[in-house]
Parts: C-alpha cells; sequence; structure tokens
C-alpha cells in the first residue's frame, strides 16, 4: 500500500503502539453493520510519532509523541489522521506507561 499522505487540518503518525477493542475483532471478519468488508485496515487507536503534517495542524509538528483516536487504520506502520483526532503524550510517558490505552508494539516510543 502507498504510505498516507496528510492533508490539511491532518498529520501522520509512524504507529509505535495500538490498541486492541471489541470494534476491531468485529472489524476483522465484518462491518459493524453486519457486512463483509475488503480492503480494509482495522484499529480505532494507537501512540507513535509524528513524522508528517498537512496545513493548519497547531499545535503539532514533526517529532511530537501522539496518542489517536477513533479513525479506523491504525493497524498499520503508518496513518493519516484528522488532527482532531490526536492527542498529546506527556514526555514522561512511554509505551509500556500507556497501560490499556495502547499496547506496544516490538519497537519502544523513541524521542
Amino acid at each position: 500500500m502507498p504510505e498516507p499522505t496528510p492533508a490539511a487540518g491532518s498529520i501522520r503518525i509512524r504507529v509505535e503502539s495500538i490498541g486492541v477493542n471489541f470494534p476491531d475483532a468485529l472489524a476483522g471478519t465484518r462491518s459493524l453493520s453486519g457486512e463483509t468488508r475488503y480492503a480494509f485496515i482495522p484499529g480505532i487507536e494507537c501512540a507513535g510519532i509524528v513524522d508528517a503534517v498537512g496545513e493548519n495542524v497547531a499545535p503539532f509538528q514533526v517529532g511530537n509523541v501522539v496518542a489517536m483516536s477513533p479513525e479506523f487504520g491504525s493497524y498499520a506502520e503508518l496513518v493519516a489522521v484528522p488532527a482532531s483526532h490526536a492527542y498529546p503524550i506527556p514526555e514522561s510517558s512511554t509505551s509500556t506507561r500507556l497501560g490499556p490505552c495502547c499496547a506496544p508494539t516490538e519497537r519502544p516510543i523513541t524521542r
């Protein structure tokens, strides 16, 4: 798949941690309405590093550590989402301290 490009008002996140939720389990086999879906990337929350930004996304910048929800597609290496769906993670937090929000992937969040 091509890398997502953030549009105006959006940011792209290099995913470091993902959450696993009930809607994700349903989305693996069918949509929430019951119909079969193809070419679909599940996952409605993640945490990671902002690696690209569109216009008008203040206060986000490349290098910020953020979490994101709700927007499907977080079970990917990169995800572009509206900046309004993201929130900053405090500098003192790491992927292992995010608790049930997001399960860390094989690599820790690095700043």
